[in-house]
């Protein structure tokens, strides 16, 4: 597990770096695109090919939808994030209303699996909880802490299905980052 997140981790900082490698190219193959989206395919597939050839694993890189995809015999990971990014589906609370969402993660393999997401918004942290408080109904664990003047708020409530889910409730600059993670089994 540890060689397939260290793989994913490659593919994140090597996509910026692939892409548009062929833009400034006079040897372009003539194309129905512009040279750039050609860049673009052109680094996505190096990126793929290369990582596939490192780990054995199914590896997708889809630039435009922010998404990576790998598939291992020891389980699955897509992780995505910036514009366009999509609230996951399988999380058992709701989306803070008027928050966007900045990035996400889904992990299923061995009997684990987890779900989180983050989420940006302006509004503050005791109303975010108070929402995410009544989102999970009685039993929430509540932990309220200030580290280097950032206040945080978590709260956590085991599930009836048997996975833990936390919400974590932080500042960074002038908005509120909300941090939501699902996990079953030895997950984190």
């Amino acid at each position: 597990m540890i060689r397939t997140l260290t793989i994913t981790a490659l593919a994140l900082l090597a996509l910026p770096l692939l892409q548009g490698c062929c833009c400034c190219c006079n040897g372009c193959p003539p194309s129905s695109s512009s040279s750039s989206d050609w860049g673009d395919d052109f680094g996505e597939m190096i990126a793929e090919e290369a990582l596939e050839g490192l780990s054995g694993a199914e590896i997708d890189i889809d630039d435009e939808g922010g998404s990576i995809s790998l598939e291992t015999p020891e389980g699955n990971l897509n992780l995505s994030g910036g514009p366009g990014s999509t609230y996951p589906e399988g999380l058992p609370v709701d989306q803070y209303p008027g928050s966007s969402v900045e990035g996400g993660m889904d992990f299923s393999g061995g009997g684990d699996a987890m779900s989180t997401v983050a989420l940006k918004t302006s509004d503050g942290i005791d109303d975010i909880a108070s929402w995410y408080s009544s989102q999970l109904g009685g039993d929430v664990q509540r932990m309220d802490m200030t580290q280097d003047g950032q206040r945080m708020v978590t709260l956590t409530k085991p599930l009836e299905d048997g996975r833990t889910v936390m919400v974590a409730i932080g500042e960074e600059g002038g908005s509120r980052v909300i941090t939501i993670t699902a996990a079953s089994g030895g997950a984190p």
